[in-house]
């Protein structure tokens, strides 16, 4: 066996020679055949529509001369030969083969097959847009398409919305225009999805969809950042709605109700204006003249809005429905803060530069109040003139005032936080004013933000402190009082705002630069439901109710 496998590879080894000594005898040179790369442009193009196909050669021979010719089913070529030919899809779908053949000078040949399928071009939709990418729920939008058939025909306009939510009225097939009605009642906020679908002759389709933010008016919230001089609107759970597109040059302070779906005022500290605006943060009104703006409240039931002036120590009232300035009054010393007991009509100004906190009633109209702090006399207990009191007693720091409003006006009371006496002043009215009521002292130092709210079914006063602790304290116990652990730690606290029926806080924290969304679970613990970020300054935040 081993003899005969070495006969077997002499005779193959053999012909192999035979075969070079042959073409060296006839000096005939052996030829390869070249290949073909056909590059295309597009293998599914429109119906006549024009494009370039090239053939790319590879010959090993160096000497070979390679020339190639071009064989089309349909549609039209601009030349048969050649590398490289522009070829006219025909005017109708069809299915085309294209043949290119490279024919060296030796006749070595190679054929190259590409199918190309011509088709009806589907619809371009060239925009599909929404009159307004958020809506307050049971309002309505507008929805627009533009798109063209490619081959000139007639198109059909399908709008849907994916989870078929709210009412969609189409007139005609025709149309490419709608208006959807979103959903009542959708509690927090939600994104809808609306899809639309064009058609042509054909039945060739193209679509497109876009997106729909349905929320509830109540509960959304107006932030100011002051340094990034911005007004955003958010829904309850946290979603942005809009930024609004009023340029301010540095907003401290906001206040609600300007109407029904949650307009708004804004105090711009360096413009010495206070804007009024719509829901969409459109500008209203402008109220002009305020030097270095700190604070504003307005009054509901009188539709009267007051502006505190840091610099010039003046609060301005202004009637909101006619623009007109109702009254000045002078002599404050840096007052910093105000709140109005929408109940029973009582107006609260922090007076920072004089540690005192001065309370006017407006029940008898603005115009009854004093021009002047200063034409004031104190009588007795603190009165000091018609419809006005000053509490200036043991006042080292006042730093927050929240004002419990109720409905009973007899079971309305006020809390101030007195930062550096470590302490919570309260006030209770009874018989038409009000008493002074015992100093709580907060588990921790130098309380800062104040809020009431409740906690399993008892009203609690929520005190955030300067190293960022939370506690609670019963309103009518005060000698109750709960320090809060959560899954969160406050850094720089700034401002707070309370969803008193929900049992939910927003807490504006310039040491992270975040808005956090906080639930009281019980009188031991908070959990956080949402944060924000990418604030520099959050200067007041105000819930629409």
């Amino acid at each position: 066996m081993k003899h005969v496998l070495k006969i077997l590879i002499v005779l193959v080894a053999s012909g192999m020679w035979g075969c070079e000594l042959y073409d060296t005898l006839t000096g005939v040179e052996p030829n390869t055949r070249p290949t073909i790369l056909l590059k295309v442009e597009d293998t599914t193009p429109d119906i006549g529509t024009t494009q370039t196909i090239t053939a790319e050669i590879y010959d090993p021979d160096e000497n070979d001369e390679v020339t190639v010719t071009w064989e089309v089913s349909a549609g039209e070529l601009s030349q048969t030969h050649g590398t490289s030919i522009d070829w006219t899809a025909p005017m109708d779908t069809a299915t085309v083969s294209i043949i290119a053949t490279a024919t060296d000078t030796k006749e070595g040949v190679a054929h190259k097959e590409v199918i190309i399928y011509v088709g009806n071009a589907p619809p371009k939709i060239n925009s599909f847009t929404v009159s307004s990418e958020h809506v307050v729920s049971g309002n309505s939008v507008n929805l627009a398409c533009s798109a063209t058939d490619p081959e000139g025909g007639e198109l059909t306009y399908l709008f849907k919305v994916l989870d078929e939510t709210g009412e969609l009225d189409h007139a005609e097939d025709t149309d490419s225009t709608a208006v959807w009605t979103s959903p009542s009642n959708t509690g927090g906020s939600e994104v809808y999805k609306i899809a639309v679908f064009v058609s042509d002759e054909l039945n060739f389709t193209s679509s497109d969809t876009l997106d729909v933010l349905v929320y509830s008016n109540y509960g959304s919230l107006w932030v100011v950042d002051s340094d990034h001089k911005t007004l955003t609107k958010y829904t309850s759970n946290g979603y942005k709605i809009l930024t609004s597109s009023q340029s301010f040059s540095s907003p401290v302070a906001i206040a609600g109700a300007v109407d029904e779906l949650g307009g708004c005022f804004v105090a711009d500290q360096g413009s010495d204006q206070v804007y009024k605006l719509d829901y969409n943060g459109n500008q209203l009104e402008t109220y002009s003249g305020i030097s270095h703006v700190i604070d504003i409240a307005l009054h509901q039931y009188t539709q009267k809005l007051w502006a505190l002036s840091y610099n010039d120590g003046t609060v301005t009232v202004i009637d909101q429905r006619t623009g007109n300035v109702e009254k000045t009054i002078y002599g404050f010393e840096q007052p910093t803060q105000i709140d109005i007991n929408q109940y029973n009509g009582d107006v609260w100004i922090v007076e920072e530069g004089n540690n005192r906190v001065i309370q006017f009633n407006i029940t008898e109209g603005v115009d009854t109040l004093p021009d002047s702090l200063h034409h004031m006399i104190a009588l007795g207990d603190t009165v000091m003139g018609e419809g006005a009191m000053d509490f200036t007693t043991d006042f080292n720091g006042p730093m927050d005032l929240f004002i419990h409003h109720r409905t009973d006006v007899d079971l309305s009371q006020v809390f101030i936080a007195d930062t550096y006496d470590n302490q919570i002043e309260r006030f209770s009215f009874r018989d038409g004013t009000y008493q002074r009521l015992a100093p709580v002292s907060p588990l921790s130092a130098s309380p800062q933000l104040l809020g009431v709210i409740t906690v399993n079914l008892v009203d609690m006063v929520l005190v955030i402190n300067a190293s960022g602790d939370l506690e609670l304290f019963e309103i009518n116990n005060v000698l109750q009082k709960h320090a809060l652990n959560g899954n969160y730690q406050f850094v720089k606290p700034q401002v707070l705002t309370i969803e008193k029926s929900t049992g939910e806080c927003w807490i504006g924290d310039n040491g992270t630069n975040q808005l956090v969304k906080i639930k009281i679970v019980d009188t031991n613990s908070f959990t956080v439901q949402r944060r924000l970020d990418g604030f520099l300054s959050i200067r007041d935040i105000v819930i629409n109710r």
